[in-house]
């Protein structure tokens, strides 16, 4: 007797027959107010796809080259920086 086991996406319908794409994502809401005691939902877990995960920012888009991800810009030197400032000045 074989077993099949489908993995669904609870957010798109997406079926797979492997977990390898598949993430498990929790939602936990938690508001507090002045007056009253903390409130807080109870964590709800789901299996989602990657596409999903992708697209509401949970995991790099793997589409985009490397070097068109955002990249930290470089810090301006203090040469830079003086220059800026001397420019800044010379301005006003």
């Amino acid at each position: 007797m074989t077993v099949k086991t489908t993995y669904i996406c609870d957010h798109c319908g997406h079926e797979q027959d492997n977990n390898k794409q598949m993430w498990n994502v929790s939602f936990l809401v938690q508001a507090s107010e002045r007056f009253s005691r903390d409130y807080q939902t109870p964590k709800v877990m789901e299996l989602w796809c990657r596409v999903c995960t992708e697209k509401f920012g949970l995991l790099p888009y793997e589409d985009t080259p490397k070097e068109e991800r955002k990249k930290p810009s470089p810090k301006p030197s203090l040469e830079d920086l003086i220059r800026e400032l001397i420019g800044e000045e010379m301005q006003e």
